[in-house]
């Protein structure tokens, strides 16, 4: 049996990671917090798959002047030893303002630790 506190510690610092390569404006950083298939389902319909389509997402994505994203796990719930659902939200400010979305994310334990392999972006809310 796997210790799940010390796995939900892990997810947590996993997503610290994701932040804090988006903050850096890192897309292939950003994109390495992925599974080489993984991928981005939002809202409107646009699917964003693999390494390569992650890193381009991310460097068009988050470009706005004083942009900073704040991830935070909402929920974690393990499917199976090497599987957990996640519910999150993210926070991102700008200078022109912001925007929320909420998540369900898939993330799986590979050889180097978690990493995302499904992220379905539910809502996005404009914040002024």
């Amino acid at each position: 049996m796997h210790d799940r506190a010390a796995d939900e510690t892990a997810i947590r610092e996993h997503f610290a990671e994701a932040e804090a390569a988006s903050n850096a404006h890192d897309p292939a950083r950003t994109a390495a917090t992925y599974t080489p298939d993984g991928e981005i389902w939002i809202f409107d319909g646009r699917r964003v798959r693999g390494s390569d389509q992650l890193r381009r997402h991310f460097e068009t994505a988050h470009g706005m002047p004083g942009e900073r994203v704040r991830l935070t796990v909402d929920t974690i719930r393990f499917v199976s030893a090497d599987v957990a659902l996640v519910e999150g939200t993210s926070n991102a400010t700008h200078d022109a303002g912001g925007a929320r979305a909420h998540a369900n994310l898939v993330v799986v334990r590979r050889d180097a630790g978690w990493k995302i392999a499904i992220a379905h972006v539910m809502s996005i809310e404009q914040l002024r």
